[in-house]
């Protein structure tokens, strides 16, 4: 992790196209302002976290088994005698 330090109205430029401006730095709080091109998307790490999740679930097959099933180890779907 490279770690700087930056005043109010100074910047960080990555990949030569994504600028992160310090805007203020109050207390224990820094404001910073992040231009980037429309390809690159830019999130808050917990936003980020909150879509990587709701992806993974979006993703994993559905089992055709359904709750009760799987805690009574039940294979079958229909009646007992089937």
């Amino acid at each position: 992790m490279l770690v700087l330090s930056r005043r109010p109205g100074e910047e960080v430029v990555i990949a030569g196209n994504i600028r992160v401006t310090i805007i203020a730095a109050e207390g224990n709080r820094v404001r910073i302002g992040i231009a980037a091109p429309p390809s690159v998307t830019v999130n808050r790490k917990e936003i980020h976290d909150r879509r990587a999740e709701w992806a993974s679930r979006k993703a994993r097959p559905k089992s055709s088994r359904t709750d009760e099933q799987e805690r009574c180890g039940n294979l079958h779907s229909g009646s007992p005698h089937s």
